[in-house]
C-alpha cells in the first residue's frame, strides 16, 4: 500500500484536489506493483508553508513505499507527478518537491510484512 502525502501552501478548491488525487492515482502505476485500489492519499492544501522567504508558494510530495523502487521507475513518477501538479495547483516546477521513502518493514491488516 503506497501512501503519498502532499503538502502544499496554496488553497485549493475541491474540483483542484479531486484532479490532484485522481493524478496521483494515475501516475502511481509507474512504479512497479503499485495500484490506485491500494493507494492512500493525504492531501494538505492551505498548510501554512514557507519556501524562499515568501508564504505558501510551495508543495512537498511525500512518497512513502513498502520496499524498494527502481531508481527509474522513481524519476519517471517524480517528473510526471511534478509536471502535473504544476498547473493543478498553480505552481512553477522548482517550486515542488517529491521525496520517497522506502520501508522494509510495514504492518497492514495487522500483520507486519
Amino acid at each position: 500500500m503506497p501512501f503519498i502525502h502532499v503538502h502544499i501552501g496554496a488553497h485549493l478548491t475541491e474540483p483542484q484536489r479531486d484532479e490532484i488525487k485522481h493524478m496521483l492515482g494515475e501516475k502511481i502505476v509507474l512504479l512497479p506493483g503499485k495500484s490506485e485500489k491500494s493507494l492512500m492519499i493525504r492531501l494538505d492544501a492551505g498548510a501554512e508553508m514557507q519556501f524562499r522567504g515568501e508564504p505558501g508558494h510551495c508543495a512537498m510530495i511525500q512518497v512513502h513505499l513498502y520496499q524498494a523502487s527502481p531508481r527509474e521507475a522513481k524519476a519517471r513518477f517524480a517528473a510526471e507527478v511534478i509536471a502535473a501538479l504544476g498547473p493543478l495547483a498553480g505552481l512553477e516546477t522548482d517550486q515542488i518537491f517529491l521525496h520517497f521513502f522506502e520501508h522494509q518493514e510495514w504492518a497492514a491488516g495487522g500483520q507486519l510484512k
